[in-house]
């Protein structure tokens, strides 16, 4: 470790050259640069530029590594940029929000060692931003107003390159919450790192120093792995030995691994210190997925990958859309799980399988579709007869019609629409009847389409009872004011999950309708979060409160901004969509949260399926299915009340009735 007098590095700002100067506001401004990068901006030879960059080296301000430079984002440089005058009040927010681009979540203690101001500061600046809609303040730590799964499609991956986001996209979806992964060095990989989720405790076991530093960069909140072994300074890599300790005390769920080529039936890894690692790591994981890169098919390597014998293991290769399917049923053998991926699509169980089921997803990376997901392609890879086609859409009319266009350009015989897309349902279901092609439509009716998905007026009764015998256990009965935590533009059908819990609520506790108020979200023209917080500061704190929230991406939304604003003895929350995300935050000792609708996504892939090969075998089936529900109580809220009905636990209140 260097350690850096930063007396001695305060002692000699002045001898900065005013080039020199440049150089660092460039690289604070822009990030980590390249030399090659630099010298177009500076008209000097390159010696003389090298020489620039290491007098700003040896003052620990700069730090070169993989050919790249990069400013040093330590307190101390924070005390000798605050010397310069470089750091204004507004230069401070352009920088928060800049860190938050790029870092997705970050705590605020961080902000404030990085900025080099004390935490209070960074509040009072946080508080004007969240103020504006731009930052949303949550368990010590702030992100920028997106309060869901972070978009691995923008920031940093962005310069990925296409095929690592097209690999390590169809990689993301495969993870679930609290499983413990492993993520090789390779770009797809890399690329995942910067997707993870925050606050879903998945632990990430990692032999690369490059993924431990994305993690590291982006303040991930779940635990990270480093496996034992011997550290290649060439590439950053560990090459894992001795490590059943390791594995015994870290059971890995999923283990992620890039192969280097294939030729003639043989998987062959980079190196031979790479096959000896992935041999441990595939000895241990549970399940494994596996990337190619369709430029290396047909190119014989030197180090064979073991891949016959933890054929059992793998659950995915996935290739990018170089090859196409034809030439991958050439290729590969019939058994193996190969899964064809572009941007927006995929194509599961290649071999010749008798029936095509196409599956029309929201791009939306929220939990509760990533779980759908996941379970739908897990549930085919059991039906040896069908041949799953996967596409990706924006939930809006016109890029549903596009996505639904091209997934029936496949021939498929069912589709499985789960865009959520109100606009466009009349459409994929009239499409659909006139082609003959079955219809499945999950959690939205579909005029003509098998539907599974919630039981919304059954949900919301769950949830009103809960409120209500809170109320009724802990406040005496009384309680002043609703905030609805809506969904901007929803459909009657799915509006009973909201309309139901306030009925419910009206039967057993006295209620006017005009203390019922409803803040949407996804109304272009409203801003939800400035809403919220201005009504919050009009309610007088001592007035008895419930919030109920239509889903996820609104109780997410909304629940750090009611807990700073309201003391819990005088507000609850009930929510639905019940996730890890919910679970950590109601360890929150001020969160709001009595408890949490819960839909069973994990189980949505399987029951769809099966009725799916019902419906292709020309079986009689319900036109409606609904999830099961439960309700979870919040363990970690200190109970007031013996009555209210929610003693610490969970169980199944009431499961819903099927239709």
């Amino acid at each position: 470790m260097l350690f850096i007098d930063t007396r001695s590095i305060l002692s000699r700002v002045m001898q900065l050259s005013e080039r020199q100067r440049s150089i660092l506001k460039k690289l604070i401004s822009t990030g980590a640069l390249s030399i090659d990068k630099l010298k177009p901006l500076f008209p000097v030879s390159r010696e003389t530029l090298r020489q620039d960059l290491l007098g700003l080296e040896t003052l620990g301000l700069i730090s070169r590594a993989y050919g790249e430079i990069s400013f040093i984002d330590s307190p101390a440089n924070g005390d000798f940029l605050q010397d310069l005058g470089w750091m204004t009040k507004t230069q401070r927010r352009e920088r928060l929000l800049g860190l938050l681009a790029k870092h997705k979540e970050l705590r605020i203690s961080s902000l404030a060692n990085r900025l080099n101001v004390t935490a209070s500061t960074i509040r009072s600046d946080l508080d004007e931003l969240e103020g504006e809609g731009l930052v949303v303040k949550k368990h010590g730590s702030v992100s920028l107003e997106a309060p869901t799964i972070p978009d691995p499609t923008v920031a940093e991956t962005q310069s990925y390159p296409l095929k690592a986001r097209i690999l390590g996209q169809r990689g993301l979806f495969h993870i679930n919450p609290n499983e413990t992964i492993f993520l090789d060095g390779s770009p797809p990989s890399r690329f995942i790192a910067e997707g993870m989720p925050f606050h879903a405790n998945i632990p990430i076991a990692t032999n690369s120093l490059a993924v431990v530093d994305i993690l590291r960069k982006r303040g991930y909140s779940s635990d990270i792995l480093m496996l034992p072994g011997t550290v290649s300074i060439a590439t950053g890599d560990v090459s894992v030995h001795g490590a059943r300790s390791f594995f015994a005390q870290h059971g890995i769920r999923k283990a992620f691994i890039s192969l280097r080529s294939y030729s003639n039936k043989t998987f062959y890894s980079d190196s031979e210190s790479e096959a000896i690692s992935a041999a441990e790591i595939c000895e241990h994981a549970e399940k494994i997925f596996l990337f190619l890169d369709s430029i290396t098919i047909d190119k014989k390597g030197e180090h064979e990958f073991p891949y016959r014998r933890y054929a059992d293991k793998i659950q995915e290769i996935m290739i990018d859309d170089g090859l196409s399917k034809e030439e991958a049923a050439l290729l590969f053998n019939r058994k193996d799980p190969i899964a064809i991926c572009g941007l927006d699509f995929a194509y599961q169980n290649l071999s010749k399988r008798k029936y095509r089921i196409g599956f029309l997803v929201n791009k939306d990376k929220n939990y509760f579709i990533q779980a759908v997901y996941n379970g739908l392609q897990e549930a085919a890879l059991a039906y040896k007869s069908t041949f799953l086609v996967i596409r990706e859409t924006e939930g809006e009319y016109k890029a549903v019609l596009e996505g639904c266009s091209k997934i029936m350009e496949e021939k498929i015989d069912l589709l499985v629409d789960f865009t959520l897309c109100i606009d466009s349902m009349f459409h994929v279901g009239e499409k659909c009847r006139s082609r003959g092609i079955r219809l499945i439509s999950v959690d939205l009716h579909i005029p003509g389409a098998v539907y599974f998905g919630a039981d919304n007026s059954e949900a919301g009764r769950i949830a009103g009872e809960h409120a209500s015998g809170f109320v009724t256990a802990n406040w005496e009965g009384r309680l002043d004011r609703v905030i609805i935590l809506g969904r901007h533009d929803i459909d009657p059908v799915t509006n009973l999950r909201i309309s139901s819990a306030v009925e419910t609520l009206q039967e057993r506790v006295a209620l006017p309708a005009s203390a019922i108020k409803t803040i949407e979200w996804g109304d272009p023209e409203r801003n939800p979060t400035q809403e919220l917080i201005r009504e919050l500061k009009d309610i007088p704190p001592e007035e008895k409160l419930l919030f109920i929230g239509f889903n996820l991406r609104h109780l997410l939304g909304a629940h750090d901004i009611i807990a700073r604003h309201r003391m819990a003895e005088h507000t609850i929350l009930v929510g639905q969509n019940y996730t890890q995300q919910i679970d950590e935050l109601m360890k929150d000792p001020n969160s709001p949260i009595i408890g949490c609708v819960q839909y069973d996504p994990e189980t949505y892939g399987e029951r769809i399926m099966d009725l799916a090969q019902k419906m292709l075998e020309n079986h009689q089936v319900q036109p409606i299915n609904h999830t099961k529900h439960s309700w979870i109580p919040n363990p970690y809220r200190r109970q007031e009340s013996n009555r209210a009905g929610n003693s610490i636990g969970r169980k199944e209140i009431n499961p819903t009735r099927s239709g």
